[in-house]
């Protein structure tokens, strides 16, 4: 799974222009998710349409939560010190 926070979206949609790379992303078999907190930024910028879209077609997934299993592979890939 591939967490997308709002920078990068923002890249994607709005300053390379290049919504296909989500689909491109999606066959080479990786899940796409983004946290809710920016699902609930986004959600009524008529802005980010495009996001919400694929959100709705289940191409972007919202995490609602981190599970254990989620934070122990985000700490496992992201080390401190």
């Amino acid at each position: 799974m591939k967490i997308l926070d709002s920078p990068l979206l923002i890249t994607i949609f709005d300053e390379i222009c290049k919504p296909e790379l989500i689909d491109k992303i999606i066959q080479l078999e990786y899940s796409i998710a983004i946290p809710a907190s920016v699902y609930n930024e986004i959600r009524e910028d008529s802005a980010f349409a495009d996001i919400i879209l694929l959100v709705g077609q289940d191409k972007i997934q919202i995490l609602t939560q981190n599970t254990k299993e989620e934070i122990t592979i985000f700490q496992k890939n992201f080390r401190t010190g």
